[in-house]
């Protein structure tokens, strides 16, 4: 029985090595024929191959955690999150997106939102908890922008959500390895990111490399090919890739790395990393869909770098 059950996990491994091995085959016939045609069908076929499991949700937390994180994935919106709005057309071309496939964390705490108000209330109190007996250094941090709110430092610091308030301890309940969300999008088809696939584009790009261009100076006409290469696959999607440096980030953003429900399910936070930094965003249920009410960014860091 062993030996049965071998031969058809090596036959199962057979046809899908052999389909990545079309696969690649297809994508290099596509650039070599400048056919945009050939490059359509690889991603189609790619579609097919790993399809989403939003359906198979193996309970309720799970099943809400991709409902959030449909309503937070807009990649033609992403000024929602960041404030730029030049950034809404960073993705407008693209035919797919190349969709995340793993969720690192989802979290439960009492509460995740809170009004204005509240968080300006919170945010006092704590500073004169800490400062008790110095009117002097509360002063220095209770002061206000000129929308009359409290300003930013003093909430990032003292407020709610910060390390010194610590009101409610998340606890983590979940993480999804395998994780292919569905997408809000008539007019885009998600493409799963899987490992296998992040290896076939990049050996690709870097086809025209070889061995001994690693801690060398890379010859022109090495870059140039490689170059041609990107922009060829560009044409459906939209990725970062930098052949000189082979520098490459194919992921379509914003990365999804954790989301937090509060005690009642009402609202969530998404804490995202786009390319070079980072934020989240806070989503609201309205009826069956998450919608988000706030996002920004809250750091950046030239180190970072999620494909996966």
């Amino acid at each position: 029985m062993k030996t049965i059950v071998s031969i058809i996990l090596l036959g199962f491994g057979l046809i899908i090595n052999g389909f990545s091995q079309s696969q690649s085959d297809l994508l290099e016939s596509a650039y070599q024929k400048k056919s945009k045609k050939m490059l359509t069908q690889f991603f189609e076929n790619w579609a097919k191959e790993v399809q989403s499991n939003e359906s198979k949700a193996l309970n309720d937390t799970i099943s809400e955690a991709f409902k959030v994180f449909r309503g937070f994935y807009k990649p033609t919106k992403l000024s929602f999150l960041t404030g730029n709005k030049w950034e809404n057309s960073i993705y407008s071309k693209s035919k797919y997106f190349l969709v995340q496939n793993r969720l690192i964390n989802i979290f439960f705490v009492d509460r995740v939102y809170y009004s204005n108000r509240e968080t300006d209330s919170l945010t006092i109190a704590k500073i004169k908890e800490v400062y008790e007996s110095n009117q002097t250094m509360q002063s220095l941090w209770i002061s206000y922008d000129k929308n009359g709110r409290l300003v930013d430092r003093a909430v990032k610091t003292f407020g709610p959500n910060s390390d010194e308030y610590k009101i409610y301890k998340s606890v983590l309940v979940d993480s999804i390895n395998e994780f292919y969300p569905s997408i809000d999008y008539e007019d885009k088809k998600a493409v799963y990111l899987t490992q296998e696939y992040y290896n076939l584009i990049r050996n690709y790009l870097e086809k025209p490399y070889s061995k001994r261009d690693s801690g060398v100076i890379i010859p022109k006409k090495t870059i140039n090919e490689s170059w041609k290469r990107h922009k060829f696959i560009d044409k459906l999607i939209t990725t970062f890739y930098n052949p000189e440096s082979r520098f490459l980030y194919l992921g379509t953003q914003p990365y999804a790395y954790s989301i937090t429900f509060d005690k009642n399910m009402k609202f969530a936070k998404v804490n995202y990393i786009m390319t070079f930094k980072g934020g989240e965003a806070i989503l609201e249920k309205q009826g069956d869909k998450w919608v988000i009410i706030k996002g920004e960014t809250t750091w950046y860091d030239f180190r970072t770098n999620y494909n996966l």
